[in-house]
């Protein structure tokens, strides 16, 4: 399956990254969501070295 990057939608997390607004990511299943966290994470821990970050899939049986 082709990973499809979601640049605009990134570029508005970092850009409202230092704003003190909830951030609510929504939209079917398997649309990309968690893909988009994950870029978006990968992002952090390249900007801030001492990010505390903590990713919960809730789909993975482990994290129920």
């Amino acid at each position: 399956m082709k990973l499809i990057e979601r640049e605009y939608y990134l570029q508005r997390l970092i850009d409202l990254k230092e704003t003190r607004q909830i951030k609510i990511i929504t939209g079917i299943r398997r649309s990309g969501k968690s893909s988009l966290m994950l870029s978006f994470i990968s992002y952090l821990k390249e900007v801030e070295k001492d990010c505390n970050i903590l990713f919960l899939d809730l789909q993975e049986l482990e994290n129920e």
